[in-house]
């Protein structure tokens, strides 16, 4: 299953060539900051997710969790500078569960990284204990 990283790109990708300066405008975000989303080394916030769902049409359920279509349903062609007020309606009435699904993404995010640093100190470890062993 793709990660979060994996569908900023494929947006940037589809609507604006890979683009980064272009995306970046759009949403009123740095392409330096879309730059570290796409590789891994930031994680983007709610006003990014916010930004990118709102303004592009972008379903905040495929963003977030890779569940269900890319775009939402009742928007159409907010790229392109038309109309979009459902789209608009639809994301302020799911506001709060799109704030409750990045609350519970940061929380395995922070929990994730926490495993991580856990399972390199047992590897240290392990390995202090592999070479006491070979005295």
């Amino acid at each position: 299953m793709s990660e979060l990283k994996d569908r900023i790109k494929i947006l940037s990708e589809e609507l604006f060539e890979g683009n980064l300066t272009k995306f970046g405008k759009s949403i009123e975000t740095s392409d330096t900051s879309i730059s570290n989303y796409i590789n891994g080394s930031s994680f983007p916030g709610f006003q990014f997710i916010f930004k990118l769902c709102t303004k592009l049409n972008i379903d905040p359920n495929w963003l977030i969790l890779g569940l269900g279509e890319r775009y939402l349903s009742e928007t159409i062609n907010n790229v392109n500078g038309n109309d979009n007020n459902v789209g608009y309606q639809k994301i302020g009435n799911n506001n709060s569960n799109i704030t409750q699904v990045m609350h519970s993404n940061d929380i395995l995010h922070n929990e994730n990284d926490a495993l991580k640093r856990e399972n390199e100190l047992l590897r240290e470890m392990l390995e202090i204990l592999k070479n006491q062993g070979k005295k």
